[in-house]
C-alpha cells in the first residue's frame, strides 16, 4: 500500500456523509420510540403491567439514585425500552420494592 493511499484490499469505509445520515436517521427511530413509550404508560386507566427481561448481573446492579436529567448519551446508548426504563426506575423505587412485588406476585399464585 502506497503512503496516503486508499486501501488496496478493497474495503469500502462509510463517508462523513452517509455516518451522519445514519446516526440522525437513529436518533430519530428512538426518539419516536420514546414518544410510543411515553403515550403507552400514560394511557393506562387503572393498571399498567410492563414486562421485560434482564440478566442476574442487571439485577444486582440495580441501586436507587436520587433523581436526575439524563443526559442524551445515555438515552441514545440504550438498545431498549427496558433500558430507557432503568434509566428511570432507580429514581422512583428501590430494589426491595420489586423483591417485595415478586415475592407477592409469588404468594397469589399459590392460593
Amino acid at each position: 500500500m502506497r503512503e496516503g493511499g486508499p486501501p488496496e484490499n478493497g474495503a469500502r469505509h462509510p463517508t462523513l456523509a452517509h455516518w451522519l445520515a445514519v446516526r440522525r436517521q437513529r436518533r430519530q427511530m428512538l426518539g419516536e420510540e420514546l414518544r410510543l413509550l411515553y403515550v403507552a404508560m400514560t394511557r393506562a386507566r387503572d393498571h399498567l403491567l410492563l414486562t421485560a427481561t434482564a440478566t442476574k448481573k442487571e439485577y444486582d446492579a440495580w441501586e436507587s439514585e436520587a433523581k436526575q436529567a439524563f443526559t442524551n448519551r445515555e438515552i441514545l446508548k440504550a438498545r431498549s425500552p427496558l433500558d430507557w426504563l432503568m434509566l428511570w426506575l432507580p429514581t422512583v423505587t428501590r430494589k426491595e420494592d420489586w423483591r417485595e412485588f415478586a415475592g407477592s406476585i409469588g404468594r397469589q399464585h399459590s392460593k
